[in-house]
Formats: structure tokens, C-alpha cells, sequence
């Protein structure tokens, strides 16, 4: 019988703490939870795999999508190659991404940090075949703008802008503007 009461005082002290708003135990992994993020400053560097979440083309109204994700927009396309970036302690500093064809090696530099974001310089490929249905020889200069947020030490995201300029080539097809814009969405993870 005590211990019948015992439990009904839990029970009915646990609704009260509830209605009430009473503090209790704390799920600790909400506590404290202000949306910090993580500072780029930390960033440690390391051996990523990249990919392209979605790509949206200004250029040739989403013709140019199977150059930057050749196995469609179903899934994520990762790059076939891993890239390495240097620690946020080491800037400025040289990296590489290595593409594949059509693209060369692309060449970039990480150049200072601010909060949970690294400054990428820009760089730039010339004469990249395109390779779109119907466009031959076609070939275009890209410039590439990369905003790189660290979300933690494993994590990077990735918003990529090429322009796109120099369709000289008469199998060009009609763009709606020169220069032109593809806006890349990806996503990087610790090898």
C-alpha cells in the first residue's frame, strides 16, 4: 500500500512539475542550443569528397546540369576526385580541385576566414568543351566563385557561381545573356 502511494505522489508530482512548467531534467542535447555555429578559424583542414547537390542553369535554361552532374539530378554527383583543404591556420593558402574531363585541374586558394565562412579567391578555366547535345565544338571561359561555409570540422558547404563567357565558337548555341551564371549547390565530407 506505501508503496501505491509512493508512486501515485511520483505520478501526480511529475504532472504538477509538467503543467507547471517546473525544471526538471534537461535534454541535454537542446540545452544551450543558441544556433552557434562552428568557427572556420577551428577548421583543421583535411581530405574531402565532394558533391553536387543541384544545379541551377541561367545559361542554357538547364542544358549545361549534365556538365556539372553528367549522372543526372536524381542524386547527389560526387566529383571523382578527393580534395584536400589546407587548415584555416595555414591561410593563405594553395588547393587543388581535380576535375574531370572537360574541366583541368582547377587551381584555387583559401584566403582568410570570417566566423563559420572561408574566403575563396576565384579562378578560372578557359576554352571548356561543353559537350551539350547539339553543340559541337562549342566552348566557353568559366569563372568560378566559391563560398565555402564550415558547418564543423567534417563539414563543408559549398555555394559555387560560374560564369560563364567567351561562346566564340559558331556551334554555340544562343545564350540568353554573356557573361552567364550556373549556380552549384554542394556539399563536402571528411575522408
Amino acid at each position: 500500500m506505501m508503496a501505491h502511494i509512493r508512486f501515485l505522489s511520483m505520478f501526480f508530482g511529475c504532472l504538477v512539475a509538467l503543467l507547471v512548467g517546473c525544471a526538471g531534467e534537461v535534454d541535454s542535447s537542446s540545452a544551450g542550443n543558441t544556433g552557434a555555429t562552428f568557427s572556420a578559424s577551428e577548421f583543421t583542414g583535411g581530405v574531402f569528397q565532394l558533391s553536387v547537390l543541384s544545379v541551377d542553369d541561367s545559361c542554357l535554361d538547364g542544358s549545361l546540369q549534365l556538365l556539372f552532374m553528367p549522372d543526372g539530378n536524381l542524386q547527389p554527383y560526387q566529383l571523382a576526385n578527393p580534395t584536400e583543404f589546407p587548415a584555416a591556420s595555414e591561410l593563405p593558402s594553395p588547393f587543388v580541385v581535380r576535375l574531370e574531363a572537360p574541366f583541368s585541374t582547377l587551381p584555387m586558394e583559401l584566403t582568410g576566414v570570417d566566423g563559420n565562412r572561408l574566403f575563396v579567391a576565384e579562378a578560372q578555366q578557359s576554352d571548356v568543351m561543353l559537350g551539350v547535345a547539339g553543340t559541337g565544338e562549342c566552348t566557353a571561359d568559366m569563372t568560378f566563385f566559391v563560398s565555402l561555409t564550415v558547418s564543423s570540422d567534417d563539414e563543408l558547404a559549398l555555394a559555387t557561381s560560374v560564369i560563364l563567357d567567351g561562346f566564340d565558337h559558331p556551334d554555340c548555341p544562343a545564350v540568353q545573356s554573356t557573361p552567364c551564371e550556373v549556380v552549384l549547390d554542394m556539399r563536402g565530407a571528411r575522408q
